[in-house]
């Protein structure tokens, strides 16, 4: 019996039950209404939502109910040494932040990116989500200083390290645990 997945719950990282291959995936994103992105074993791939089942995690906080299988999770590719994958990934490009609020991109504000990223942080702490990144664009820097500052002035005692991508258009969050 297949299960109704909340796909608009779900974060980066989460973990489905893919049927056709017998394999647990990890969660990239939505592509469209029938079809999303898995990082599977062998990479980044499209897979149709129908061949996709829930899993509850072991502790049963996942907040999906799921298959009580006991399935052991390879760590991502892609980690190297003591850097651990990224949890979740929240993208705050225009077209990005639009769809998520639901207007148009000439109708967003400064505040409405930092309020997005503000939410995305405590629902991610609550979740127990570790390692964020945030992808503020690189643009003329408004969004990336504000962030910052955003992050100093309310999330001091959340935040354990910020650190700067070398590609200049994102930023990751270690939180603490």
């Amino acid at each position: 019996m297949s299960r109704k997945i909340p796909w608009d719950a779900l974060w980066v990282g989460d973990e489905l039950y893919w049927e056709r291959r017998d394999e647990i995936v990890r969660f990239e994103g939505v592509i469209d209404e029938r079809c999303v992105r898995v990082r599977s074993s062998k990479g980044i791939e499209v897979v149709l939502k129908v061949e996709l089942r829930p899993i509850a995690k072991l502790d049963g906080d996942s907040g999906i109910p799921g298959t009580t299988k006991d399935y052991e999770i390879k760590p991502q590719r892609g980690s190297k040494g003591n850097k651990p994958p990224i949890d979740t990934v929240l993208d705050l490009h225009p077209e990005a932040l639009a769809e998520k609020l639901k207007r148009p991109p000439s109708k967003l504000k400064l505040h409405d990116a930092l309020e997005v990223a503000r939410d995305f942080i405590q629902e991610a702490n609550e979740r127990g989500k570790r390692y964020l990144r945030i992808i503020h664009g690189k643009g003329d820097g408004k969004l990336r200083a504000a962030l910052i500052q955003m992050f100093e002035r309310d999330f001091d005692q959340v935040i354990e390290r910020i650190e700067h991508l070398p590609d200049g258009g994102s930023i990751v969050l270690w939180l603490r645990g």
